[in-house]
C-alpha cells in the first residue's frame, strides 16, 4: 500500500504515523477548502 511504500521510503517513521491527516487521497484532498488544505499540510 502507498503507506507501506511511504514507510519504505523513510516519509513515515512508522505505520503509526499514517494517521487520517497525514495519509489522504488525492480526490479527497482536492475536495477540500483552501482553508481546510492549510489546515492540514502545515
Amino acid at each position: 500500500t502507498a503507506k507501506a511504500i511511504a514507510v519504505e521510503c523513510g516519509i513515515l517513521s512508522s505505520l503509526a504515523d499514517a494517521i487520517e491527516r497525514s495519509v489522504i487521497e488525492g480526490k479527497t484532498f482536492r475536495a477540500l477548502s483552501d482553508s481546510e488544505r492549510e489546515e492540514i499540510t502545515d
